[in-house]
């Protein structure tokens, strides 16, 4: 039988079968030190002032630096632009061996769970002529390279600069995807154009499926997060009281099913947050 992705309402012959939207439930960013508060090293780079260092390797915890390229942190108590809190990251890297600063991490997904990027950028232009270049922000999957989100941001003119905020969507792959942050291409030198701060990806609501393996039946599926799930039906509008159909241990990477009877004319299901 042929699966059909369920958002609102599917017939099953004079069978009305309504899965209702999942309510919203609590997040955790799935990456860390996402806002750069986190700056252990700071002070202790390839360069540095009162105002910023220039930090290598692994030497901003959570995310990986490329090789031969730095990510310069500026400090609010400092000259220097910083979004919000105590840190933010500038990415032209101080021209650190004529590259910009290019980073990333990595986080694991679900296999058809949504999830949410946000983050802010910010147009500086300090000092020096800014770059033409775009900062680009970018999402793929490590193991196929697929690029699931690439978003590409250019100098906004002269001062005062706004923050931007940027929120986009994306389906998990099942495998871990990938965070880059980068100035592409290159101006290869100190340009201080772009600011960034405030990354976190979210694990958004999972999609439910539903199949007709026999007549009178309906097979409800949904992927997992690390999370439960309980999936209860009724079978008016507005309930009075809902009925468990199932309560099930939800298993990072896996995907449960359960099939019900659905006898009456018309029945409703919804699935949530326990």
């Amino acid at each position: 039988m042929k699966n059909i992705k369920m958002r609102l309402i599917t017939w099953i012959g004079l069978l009305v079968v309504c899965l209702l939207p999942i309510p919203a439930r609590a997040t955790t960013n799935l990456l860390a030190n996402g806002d750069f508060e986190s700056e252990p090293n700071w002070g202790n780079g390839v360069s540095q002032d009162g105002g910023y260092t220039a930090l290598t390797g692994s030497q901003i915890p959570g995310w990986t630096i490329e090789p031969s390229h730095a990510v310069t942190i500026h400090i609010s108590s400092g000259p220097y632009l910083v979004i919000s809190n105590s840190f933010s990251a500038n990415t032209d890297g101080e021209g650190y061996n004529g590259h910009n600063a290019n980073f990333y991490q990595n986080f694991g997904t679900t296999a058809d769970v949504s999830y949410t990027l946000d983050f802010d950028w910010q147009s500086w232009g300090y000092d020096t002529a800014p770059t033409a270049n775009p900062l680009k922000i970018s999402v793929t999957d490590t193991v196929t390279s697929n690029a699931l989100f690439v978003g590409f941001y250019y100098y906004d003119g002269n001062a005062p600069h706004p923050v931007h905020h940027v929120t986009t969507n994306f389906f998990g792959t099942g495998s871990a995807l990938r965070l880059r942050i980068e100035e592409s291409p290159e101006s290869g030198y100190n340009d201080n154009t772009f600011v960034v701060d405030n990354f976190s990806v979210v694990a958004g609501l999972p999609t439910l499926r539903i199949t007709v393996p026999a007549p009178s039946q309906a097979a409800l599926s949904w992927p997992t997060n690390a999370d439960g799930f309980a999936l209860v039906t009724t079978f008016s509008l507005p309930a009075s009281s809902w009925n468990a159909v199932t309560n099930v241990p939800v298993v990072l990477g896996s995907s449960y099913s359960v099939t019900v009877p659905a006898t009456n004319a018309q029945q409703y299901f919804r699935l949530y947050h326990q």
